[in-house]
């Protein structure tokens, strides 16, 4: 597994390499960097590689996933960067199916200003593990990794993809402030366990747009500290709808307050 911790270094190979790309030179596609969308190889290293361009860029810059499918192991996209971050999801990013020492497949820490825009797939390929996690019996268990984490963001926009048969949660958003979501789709089979929508834990200002939402579990979970939270024109279903719970869980912790489902 290899990780960007905000340096050109991961698992001891240098990740950088400054290439010269033709077209727009703020934009970084991953097959210039070795990414292979024939759904079979493991392309982790191509995205590290980009996003290490893109992260250092001056100018506003875009990480952009080309039409194909692309196989990727867990992923760290890691900031502070410098300028504006877009990740322009053409074609699909399918996760490995094993290998996971981490709690998310892909994880965005630290980036603020990021936006990332589909109207590719975001596809956890929860099927291969859903049966043997045992999560769906019994209460205390290690949950397979969440699709997408977003932590320690301010200004965050998702907007036009599609997350696809997530292990676990599809998406969970903590302590991020002035988020933006809209025009998504998540989806996973009714009977699927603890595939959670969307999930917050310390968010503030977020809005959840005019989206699609059908899951084995809640299409939207408000958890602990999150304020200031509207739900607007979002279908839900499958899935058991929109909560606030699992409140009191923890000594301490933080109230919620403005939640708002329309």
């Amino acid at each position: 597994m290899a990780l960007v911790l905000g340096s050109c270094v991961a698992n001891g190979e240098y990740l950088g390499g400054g290439r010269e790309l033709t077209g727009n030179p703020t934009v970084f596609d991953i097959t210039q960097f070795g990414a292979v969308g024939d759904g079979r190889t493991n392309t982790f290293k191509a995205f590290l590689k980009a996003w290490i361009q893109v992260c250092a860029s001056p100018v506003p810059a875009t990480l952009l996933v080309p039409k194909g499918n692309f196989l990727a192991g867990p992923i760290i996209f890691a900031g502070p960067c410098k300028s504006k971050v877009t990740v322009n999801v053409q074609g699909t990013i399918s996760a490995t199916t094993s290998g996971f020492a981490t709690p998310e497949w892909i994880l965005f820490e630290r980036v603020d200003n990021v936006h990332l825009t589909g109207p590719g797939i975001i596809h956890g390929r929860g099927e291969a593990v859903w049966a043997a996690d045992g999560c769906g019996k019994k209460f205390k268990c290690n949950l397979p990794p969440t699709s997408l984490k977003f932590r320690n963001i301010v200004n965050l926009e998702v907007s036009g993809i599609s997350s696809v048969n997530a292990k676990a949660f599809h998406m969970f958003l903590v302590k991020t402030v002035n988020v933006n979501i809209h025009n998504i789709k998540i989806i996973a089979p009714a009977e699927s366990p603890n595939t959670d929508g969307i999930h917050l834990s310390n968010a503030d200002n977020v809005r959840i747009l005019d989206s699609f939402i059908g899951t084995g579990d809640d299409c939207v979970s408000v958890g602990r500290g999150s304020n200031n939270v509207t739900v607007e024109r979002v279908v839900c279903g499958p899935g058991h709808g929109l909560s606030v719970g699992s409140l009191g869980k923890y000594l301490n912790e933080e109230d919620v307050s403005g939640i708002h489902f329309r």
